[in-house]
């Protein structure tokens, strides 16, 4: 009987089964019949080995089917042909190599996008949801075999510190007890964040949310992530090795490989990888210190817990050049940032190495990936130094420019904070505000991370969402004055004074002697946290005591006179005893100053104070050169009434003594 049969194609595939010591390799055999059905069996030869498969009657048509050989430990070829009743219908020639062992690091997470899906507020109690679903998942899946049991990362450390603010003990602690398990991975950073915007001391206060949860479950922390922003400053290498981080996990977006054609891309893939992606580097700190920098070729990830095409994807991987046999696949809950965790992974490696010796299929987080990968490192593995400067985000910071301005300005005004605090509370009896420092540092943080506003930049929407955004920025200024305000004024309360009257004092936080100019509202601005303070029953006119509010600890902030407004004082050094010259600048509204327009009015008086003086000082600036301040010290001035003397400056034409 003749036939047209025809062998099409023998291809190897990743699967292999049975025991260690006898693993066959999967191939899939492509016949095409264009005859009725006949009966055929497959003949492979491999040196003197022979392995026959009956394929018992192939349907017309072109169809697929599987054929088992041993898998071979040197290159080598096998010779397959087809039999139609007993006769050669075709013959192909496959050329064989050692098959990977492939360990596939299921690695879930959910981008932390806050404010991308939603207003930001409702992202930060998504999370919370997302983060009791997987407790109950890893509780559910405790029984599966270890390598399918429920494992995830959490991308950022934000959603972990709310959580565990907002939860009731006893979820906290079951999610604590997931981190101490190493089911639930806790990674460095506090959130995705613009570093190029960031300051030296923002970057190394990223890692403190983290740092604190770390202590609390007792447990390293490998691995740090940075997905959806392309671009990150070399001072994260620094901090990162710094803090111990072995694996820094950058799932960088690129949006020139979506544009037809493609682009180059931010940098050399061939050069970084040159056995392909996935695949690392080591990043080198200015410092000489090093991170493994690892790049799976984007910010997403399989969102099908099924994992269609999983094999052919890993063969791809081998064909490119891949160098391990561990691969790292970043999966997702589903195809949205914000996505939830779900269990579907863990079921689909049960099942699947269940019948698959390789590939292994491992439920994983980044450390555990780290410590399988980390055996295959070679030695020559490529250094890199410097950074790799980021395009959208930094630029688009410029969209809030009043808030990015003022966080600008945060990363400097709350180092001083924090100077001015610890040295109030180590000279008096200032109570250091260490919640609001903290808070302050998580604002900015908050506005430094790289989510500028809803998915869609136009609307209530998108309004909202940045409004959210630039809070955040407006609220660490407020801390950081209020932090300001406090230590000033209780360093100032224990200065020792010669005598009565108003004096001024200014302090020099810096570590060595300082001249420079000084300019000081004549009356402070309110800092933002009152404290209730007794008014005693002397000093009462009703004679009863009671309590009164008071922004700076124990009293209210200080009025010039409104006989000195004008400068009718000398402004006398009491180191020396020698009047200074000095001016009395008159704000305008329309100065390109903070809070011109609310000083100046402020600055008007008015009756709304009640039996409070109105703050009119605070329209007005004093302002000299402050010579010789020592170092993290202070000098001590004081205003002495001279009547006559030379009044207010112009606010255009300048002026003063």
């Amino acid at each position: 009987m003749t036939t047209d049969m025809a062998l099409l194609s023998v291809s190897p595939t990743a699967f292999l089964a049975g025991p260690e010591s006898a693993l066959r390799q999967l191939f899939r055999v492509t016949i095409d019949n264009p005859g009725e059905a006949a009966a055929a069996e497959l003949a492979a030869q491999t040196g003197s080995i022979l392995v026959r498969a009956d394929l018992g009657r192939v349907p017309s048509g072109e169809t697929t089917h599987d054929l088992f050989l041993d898998a071979v430990d040197r290159p080598g070829e096998t010779e397959v042909v087809l039999l139609v009743e007993g006769a050669p219908a075709g013959r192909v020639v496959v050329a064989r190599r050692p098959p990977r062992k492939w360990r596939v690091h299921l690695v879930q997470r959910s981008h932390h996008d806050v404010g991308y899906t939603n207003l930001p507020s409702a992202v930060l109690r998504e999370h919370d949801i997302f983060l009791e679903t997987a407790i109950e998942l890893a509780e559910a899946t405790a029984g599966y075999p270890e390598e399918s049991q429920f494992r995830v990362v959490v991308e950022q450390a934000w959603s972990i510190a709310h959580f565990l603010r907002h939860a009731p003990p006893e979820r906290a602690e079951r999610l604590l007890a997931l981190v101490r398990s190493g089911h639930v991975e806790l990674t460095a950073l506090f959130g995705n964040l613009v570093t190029e915007l960031c300051g030296p001391e923002t970057l190394a206060r990223a890692l403190y949310h983290s740092r604190q949860i770390a202590r609390r479950a007792g447990v390293p922390i490998v691995s740090a992530e940075h997905n959806d922003v392309p671009g990150m400053s070399w001072g994260l290498a620094q901090v990162l090795a710094d803090a111990g981080i072995r694996i820094f996990c950058a799932g960088l977006p690129r949006y020139w490989n979506w544009c037809q054609p493609a682009m180059q891309s931010f940098w050399d893939d061939a050069a970084l990888f040159p056995g392909g992606q996935p695949g690392g580097f080591w990043w080198e700190a200015p410092s000489g210190a090093r991170v493994l920098l690892w790049d799976d070729a984007g910010a997403g990830g399989d969102v099908r817990p099924a994992l269609p095409g999983l094999a052919d994807r890993l063969q791809a991987l081998e064909e490119k050049g891949y160098l391990y046999e561990a691969v790292r696949w970043p999966v997702r809950g589903g195809a949205r940032d914000n996505s939830p965790y779900v269990g579907g992974y863990s079921q689909t490696a049960r099942e699947w190495n269940a019948r698959w010796t390789y590939p292994r299929l491992i439920v994983s987080t980044n450390a555990r990936f780290y410590a399988d990968v980390s055996r295959e490192l070679p030695e020559d593995l490529p250094v890199f130094r410097g950074e790799l400067p980021g395009q959208d985000y930094p630029t688009g910071s410029a969209s809030t420019a009043e808030a990015t301005a003022v966080n600008r300005e945060n990363h400097a005004r709350l180092l001083s904070s924090e100077r001015l605090a610890a040295a109030a509370a180590e000279a008096t009896d200032y109570a250091y505000q260490d919640a609001d420092l903290s808070q302050a540092y998580e604002d900015v943080l908050w506005y430094d991370e790289h989510t500028w506003g809803h998915h869609f930049p136009c609307g209530p929407s998108s309004r909202a969402s940045e409004l959210e955004k630039c809070v955040h920025a407006h609220r660490a200024a407020a801390l950081a004055h209020d932090v300001t305000s406090k230590a000033l004024a209780r360093i100032a309360d224990h200065v020792r004074l010669p005598g009565d009257g108003l004096h001024l004092v200014v302090f020099n936080p810096l570590p060595q002697p300082r001249t420079g100019p000084v300019s000081t509202p004549m009356r402070e601005i309110d800092n933002c946290g009152s404290t209730m303070a007794p008014v005693s029953p002397a000093d009462d006119s009703g004679g009863g005591g009671y309590l009164r509010g008071v922004p700076l600890t124990d009293r209210w902030h200080t009025n010039t006179p409104s006989e000195l407004l004008d400068g009718a004082f000398d402004l006398v050094d009491l180191d020396t005893g020698q009047p200074l010259p000095f001016q009395i600048h008159l704000l305008d509204a329309e100065e390109p100053a903070p809070y011109a327009p609310q000083r100046a009015g402020l600055g008007l008086g008015g009756r709304r104070y009640g039996m409070m003086e109105p703050p009119q000082g605070i329209g007005r600036d004093l302002r000299f050169l402050a010579r010789d301040v020592p170092a993290c010290g202070y000098k001590t001035y004081q205003l002495v009434p001279r009547p006559g003397a030379v009044h207010v400056s112009s606010p255009h034409t300048g002026g003063g003594r």
